[in-house]
């Protein structure tokens, strides 16, 4: 508990507020409840994964990344459109427990293809990292980073493109690369340079 004092001042024109404070005992973890379609994860299973679970001390923070955790652990198994949320806690008094919820969903799962070039070619471009999840602004990245690994191999026209399509249970993107013609450097040439010789900016270049 909490109580406000205020002691005035007046000769002075100010106030001083002292809160005193009651900690009391502290409220722990009393169980979690989570809802949503998280299949083909249980609920029992999504709970293990929680460092703060019930019969921990209760901690907003903790119940928050928690939710992160869960998440971090679908997407780890390439459900990388899951989503974990606190939504908030119910406090029982005469147990000085609380009742987490959560709202929770697994999506499908997320898959990768590659066309117009071997997928080992752009493989560490278009892999997720361990704990990525899925999103338009990753796979947008992902395009730009091939086009310009081609540009720097001579394929100065190279495109990405990308699609997606659910099939079953499936997110399935898959990005259409052309690498285009491939130019050789013959030579380069300079004009106008006074100070800095020829040799020495076709060995910076080069």
């Amino acid at each position: 508990t909490v109580d406000p004092e205020t002691q005035f001042e007046r000769p002075r024109s100010r106030a001083i507020v002292i809160f005193h404070v009651v900690s009391g005992p502290r409220a722990k973890v009393g169980s979690v409840t989570i809802q949503g379609d998280t299949a083909p994860f249980t609920t029992a299973e999504l709970i293990t994964q929680m460092k703060n679970g019930p019969g921990k001390t209760f901690l907003v923070a903790n119940a928050r990344s928690d939710a992160d955790r869960m998440e971090r652990f679908m997407i780890r198994r390439n459900y990388r459109r899951a989503d974990v949320r606190y939504l908030g806690d119910t406090y029982d008094a005469a147990t000085k427990t609380v009742v987490l919820r959560y709202t929770a969903t697994a999506g499908p799962v997320v898959k990768v293809e590659v066309s117009g070039v071997p997928e080992k070619a752009v493989r560490g471009i278009v892999q997720f990292r361990k704990n990525q999840a899925y999103s338009e602004d990753v796979i947008d990245k992902a395009a730009e980073d091939i086009v310009t690994h081609y540009q720097q191999l001579g394929f100065f026209n190279a495109t990405a493109d990308t699609e997606s399509r659910l099939e079953g249970n499936t997110w399935i993107t898959r990005f259409n690369v052309n690498p285009g013609q491939h130019f050789d450097l013959k030579g380069v040439t300079f004009s106008g340079n006074q100070k800095v010789a020829d040799k020495t900016l076709q060995g910076i270049i080069q």
